[in-house]
């Protein structure tokens, strides 16, 4: 499922800003994230002015939440990943799709990784 709830977006922000990452608004390139690498740990100047990743956190897969819980209403599709992936690829991002499980864990996945070798790629975030 596409739509992850205020609990899981929250556990998902702070597993990934404690491994260092700063998180900012992603609309710009139609994700809820951007990851924001400090430039003590990239060594790079101007690192910390482009984003490495755009995030999306998905909600766990049907059957993983209560009834409590709810669910949502859209499957994570083929369709829905290829768009994400190749707007993060052609803007010079990878992207993180974070997942939390119903145990509060979040582990996370890139889906496409962006290889090129300036960080900020001469764009503007």
């Amino acid at each position: 499922m596409i739509n992850a709830d205020e609990r899981e977006v929250q556990a998902a922000k702070e597993a990934i800003t404690a491994l260092g990452w700063r998180l900012e608004p992603g609309v710009k390139y139609g994700a809820q994230f951007l990851a924001y690498e400090s430039l003590a740990e990239t060594g790079v100047r101007g690192a910390r002015d482009h984003a490495r990743h755009c995030v999306n956190v998905v909600a766990p897969a049907g059957g993983e939440r209560t009834a409590e819980e709810g669910s949502s209403d859209a499957p994570l599709t083929w369709y829905w990943l290829k768009a994400h992936a190749r707007v993060s690829n052609s803007v010079r991002k990878s992207l993180l799709l974070a997942h939390v499980g119903t145990n509060g864990a979040v582990s996370g996945v890139v889906v496409s990784n962006w290889a090129g070798g300036d960080p900020g790629g001469g764009r503007e975030d």
